[in-house]
């Protein structure tokens, strides 16, 4: 289940941008009771759900729409979107943060959005769930902090992928999954659909052979976790 507030855009529309941006770049509090399961809303498009609150407190959020680079790998809009996001709440337990967006303004429609959060050696992705259909996408955080949201590159989920094979316990396998996934990289390049379901098969097909024993279940499934993000880009 989804906890933001459905039909509700993260930054103002483009046509008083002017106006409507200076007005969302003002911080925006409310105050975060003690108790379970307890939901804060500063703007109506940020939902921020807290397991347990020890200390009630408050939340503060602001839209920016500069901010450091986005990490190689991932694209943003013409208009970045930067969100800070702070709480003086004493609670347990990791944050939820669900977030509205309107796609239009987002590469490709907001394909493969996800939400960064500002490490202090660069940017963690901890997006989780993300509703095309409804426009929510939603993350999880030991605490808050600054985000940016941008879309993961096809580019930078072969990266992941390449980096997933890489810590396959044979070298021997890493070899034989090399071939498939460059050979799918390069169709993905080129737009030849056919070319790179037919890769995409032959690496599953090979993963699939693999003896239970002798990889672990957590190498299968992120394997196949990036496989159909990037089938849901190039096959679209």
């Amino acid at each position: 289940m989804f906890c933001a507030a459905y039909g509700q855009e993260t930054i103002p529309r483009p046509s008083d941008f002017a106006k409507q941006a200076e007005a969302v770049r003002l911080p925006k509090t409310v105050q975060v009771a003690e108790g379970e399961s307890v939901e804060a809303r500063p703007i109506p498009e940020i939902t921020i759900s807290f397991p347990q609150v020890r200390k009630s407190g408050t939340v503060t959020s602001r839209i920016n729409f500069e901010g450091p680079t986005a990490p190689k790998g991932y694209q943003v809009g013409t208009l970045p979107i930067y969100l800070e996001l702070s709480t003086t709440a004493e609670y347990e337990g990791r944050l939820r943060v669900c977030i509205n967006y309107s796609p239009s303004l987002f590469p490709e429609q907001g394909a493969d959005l996800r939400v960064l959060r500002k490490e202090k050696e660069g940017w963690s992705d901890e997006s989780r769930t993300l509703d095309r259909e409804k426009h929510v996408i939603c993350s999880e955080m030991a605490s808050l902090g600054s985000l940016l949201m941008a879309i993961r590159t096809v580019e930078g989920l072969y990266e992941d992928l390449a980096l997933t094979i890489r810590q396959m316990p044979s070298q021997e396998l890493q070899k034989t999954l090399a071939e498939p996934l460059l050979k799918s990289r390069d169709a993905a390049q080129k737009g030849e659909q056919e070319a790179f379901r037919t890769e995409i098969e032959k690496l599953r097909k090979i993963m699939n052979a693999q003896a239970a024993e002798t990889l672990p279940s957590e190498l299968k499934e992120w394997t196949e976790y990036f496989v159909r993000r990037l089938e849901a880009r190039v096959l679209k």
